[in-house]
């Protein structure tokens, strides 16, 4: 029994030990810097180079459609033709569960996450509202509200599926243990 409770103690030890370097080592937020994008993974996330690092991005506020879902070809295609090749302004909040930068990616004077709620090809991501600024979810909310009215893109169907609902309905349950075990390993790390 005494050399179960001294692994028990190592092993704690040990898992503080780590939380603790990665929480030291983690990044500092608000971070605010340019980036030149070079790969845009779907509607929702690219990636930059930044400093001779790429970094992936995922864009605040909005959910575009999954690859497999209608639109998300289009809403891809969409921010490609925003962003890919172009030096970027990123104004990142903090990181996700799968180690993205979270944050809005303004090229010009245009913010790519505005433009395609504009464009009927991503959802108001509400759940993460909160993370915006008062200025951005009041013109999320503006822009997001007249595509619908307008019917463009996405909004063009009868019935369309919110991403957040197609990626419950066609995970597996392993997929949604791991992402569950991502998120606690990230409520651990404190970000």
């Amino acid at each position: 029994m005494d050399s179960f409770k001294a692994w028990t103690v190592a092993f704690s030890l040990v898992f503080i030990a780590i939380a603790a370097l990665v929480r030291l080592f983690s990044p500092k937020f608000p971070k605010r810097f340019r980036a030149r994008v070079v790969y845009v993974y779907d509607g929702d996330t690219i990636c930059v180079r930044h400093r001779f690092r790429k970094l992936r991005i995922r864009l605040l506020g909005i959910d575009a459609p999954e690859s497999e879902q209608e639109y998300g070809h289009e809403s891809q295609q969409y921010l490609q033709s925003l962003v890919l090749h172009k030096k970027v302004e990123i104004r990142a909040i903090g990181v996700d569960i799968y180690g993205r930068y979270l944050g809005n990616v303004l090229y010009g004077d245009r913010d790519a996450g505005c433009d395609l709620l504009e464009a009927g090809l991503a959802w108001p991501y509400f759940r993460f509202f909160g993370n915006l600024s008062t200025e951005d979810r009041k013109r999320y909310r503006g822009v997001s509200r007249q595509a619908y009215r307008c019917r463009r893109g996405l909004w063009h169907q009868k019935q369309p599926v919110a991403p957040w609902v197609w990626r419950r309905n066609h995970r597996s349950l392993w997929s949604r243990f791991l992402i569950w075990i991502r998120r606690f390993l990230h409520w651990l790390a404190g970000y």
